[in-house]
């Protein structure tokens, strides 16, 4: 359950918006053919077939250029009735999945410090709704890939 997700490290969360901060000013090196990985429901775990898109399209790239960074956003949908979940209850939940896929990488033998792992919420209008097909909008990461500036 949301609930019982761990609080993110303070110190992930500010090496994170740093390199966030320096990714800004950086350019697109790789355009990915997949850059969207879906989760289930209330879920952090990485299913089979996003690692089998990491693994096809994410990996290939990192490791044709050690230079580049990776952005890692996570989202989770924030389902209703009103009041069910809190916004920072969905927020640790969208990091939660940024930082699987993170972490899966990392087992890859990618370097940690190439990733800039963040966090978004849904938009207002799909807020506490109960529509699954609006919900599945929000259940994802997207990743893209950067270059550092010159």
């Amino acid at each position: 359950s949301l609930a019982s997700l761990p609080t993110p490290v303070p110190q992930l969360l500010a090496a994170s918006a740093v390199l966030a901060n320096t990714a800004t000013t950086s350019s697109i090196a790789t355009v990915l053919p997949c850059k969207r990985f879906g989760f289930l429901p209330d879920s952090p775990v990485l299913t089979s077939e996003s690692r089998a898109l990491l693994d096809a399209c994410v990996l290939p790239a990192l490791r044709q250029s050690n230079t580049i960074s990776i952005r890692v956003v996570g989202s989770a949908a924030w389902p209703g009735p009103k009041g069910t979940y809190t916004e920072n209850q969905i927020r640790e939940l969208a990091y939660a999945r940024a930082r699987a896929v993170a972490d899966y990488l990392a087992t890859q033998q990618v370097d940690t410090h190439r990733f800039v792992v963040e966090a978004v919420v849904p938009p207002a209008e799909r807020r506490e709704v109960d529509d699954i097909l609006l919900q599945n909008l929000d259940r994802y990461v997207e990743m893209t890939i950067l270059s550092a500036a010159p």
